[in-house]
């Protein structure tokens, strides 16, 4: 399956968006994803053609 990364092309085996995450080395505690302006979870699943956004989790004190 082909979908979009960050504005890039990523050919992944796995459908699930946790799956994918794992497949590509993000870890899913540190990024959220947005999937057409709006956020999903881990266990969406993902379509040919979509495109994701990883939007990186940042916390201050």
């Amino acid at each position: 399956m082909e979908i979009l990364i960050q504005g890039k092309k990523r050919k992944v085996k796995n459908s699930v968006l946790s799956e994918i995450m794992n497949e590509i080395n993000v870890n899913p505690e540190e990024f959220l994803v947005v999937r057409d302006n709006e956020l999903i979870t881990s266990d969406t699943k993902i379509n040919n053609g979509d495109s994701l956004e990883l939007l990186s989790i940042v916390s201050g004190g």
